[in-house]
């Protein structure tokens, strides 16, 4: 696959996990809601949020594979920016162009 393909899914699944996310948080406030109400509800709303987290661990698992598969596809070509970490603040990175791997 080309490393646009990859590009494109993991930008999927970064959206994916984003939503998953939300989903989650909302279900934490679900929680916070009810605390007191009847211990089978609770159950029901921590049954149901513990589904959305084990499916955000598999995409992020999924993400991740789909990085290192980019990251074997490409042929690198890194340059290096400086970015902004704050208004006072940049950091100097090196990424590739193509892929946006990053050296560490």
């Amino acid at each position: 696959m080309s490393v646009y393909h990859y590009l494109l899914e993991k930008r999927s699944y970064e959206r994916i996990i984003h939503e998953l996310t939300a989903i989650i948080q909302n279900y934490d406030e679900l929680e916070e809601i009810n605390y007191q109400n009847t211990t089978d509800r609770i159950n029901l709303i921590s049954s149901d949020k513990k589904k959305f987290v084990e499916m955000k661990k598999t995409i992020e698992k999924r993400k991740k594979q789909c990085e290192t598969d980019m990251c074997n596809e490409c042929n690198h070509e890194f340059i290096n920016d400086l970015i902004d970490i704050d208004p006072d603040t940049s950091k100097m990175v090196r990424y590739c162009e193509k892929c946006e791997y990053v050296e560490k």
